[in-house]
């Protein structure tokens, strides 16, 4: 099995950086992360490790996003890298109160350790870099979603699936556009930077402008003490 890339680039054989792989989404880059990984069965314990329930069909296309997942459990997965590295089960209620006010029940979600500190705010890097210099560059220019933010876009084969994953330090997001029919898809711009980001673009837009819920444009992730940068 070969990767191939969407757009049909030749590889050229220059090295650069991992960010640069991944900002770019060339999936020859992925392809070697998996090939260092030794077997796929590690690489998906690890994303069962992230917060994805799904079956994950250890293949070694697993590494351009083979096995499905639902939107739900991908955007619990990305929060694992704003969390500093400890994944948390997303809920929908945390707390229950009478009409009177009085409190009725509480709910916490249960955590785990996924990955280390040092990790996720490495990833937290990379996923910038999306945004600043590679296929998630609409974010900025288009929808006015500036500060520390990191996202990811994703297509699959044909056109079928258009993702976009954002997060930043106060807030997670995604979207997915498709047929649940694998049969239908588009022929033409359905990449998840057409498709899916603005969507979440226009969905930050609205929630930095609303001065109720409080979100800045100025939020920092927050850096582990002790971190080391990576010359990937």
């Amino acid at each position: 099995w070969t990767p191939k890339e969407a757009n049909r680039d030749p590889y050229d054989s220059k090295f650069h950086p991992l960010s640069w792989g991944l900002a770019n989404s060339r999936n020859n880059y992925s392809a070697w992360i998996m090939k260092q990984s030794k077997q796929p069965a590690a690489v998906a314990d690890f994303i069962h490790n992230m917060g994805i329930d799904s079956y994950i069909d250890p293949q070694w296309a697993l590494c351009l996003g083979s096995s499905e997942a639902s939107l739900f459990e991908l955007t619990g997965a990305f929060c694992t890298f704003a969390n500093r590295g400890v994944h948390t089960d997303p809920i929908f209620v945390t707390r229950i109160e009478d009409r009177q006010g009085n409190l009725l029940a509480t709910f916490i979600p249960p955590t785990a350790d996924a990955i280390s500190e040092q990790t996720a705010y490495t990833m937290l890097g990379m996923l910038q870099n999306v945004v600043r210099a590679g296929t998630a560059g609409r974010l900025r220019w288009a929808y006015n979603v500036t500060g520390e933010v990191g996202g990811k876009t994703g297509t699959s084969n044909e056109n079928r699936d258009a993702w976009f994953m954002c997060v930043t330090p106060t807030l997670v997001a995604g979207s997915w556009v498709g047929g649940e029919d694998q049969s239908v898809h588009l022929k033409a711009q359905g990449e998840g930077s057409v498709m899916a980001l603005p969507i979440v673009g226009e969905f930050l837009k609205r929630s930095y402008d609303d001065p109720r819920l409080g979100l800045s444009r100025s939020a920092k992730f927050s850096r582990p003490e002790g971190w080391v940068g990576y010359d990937c």
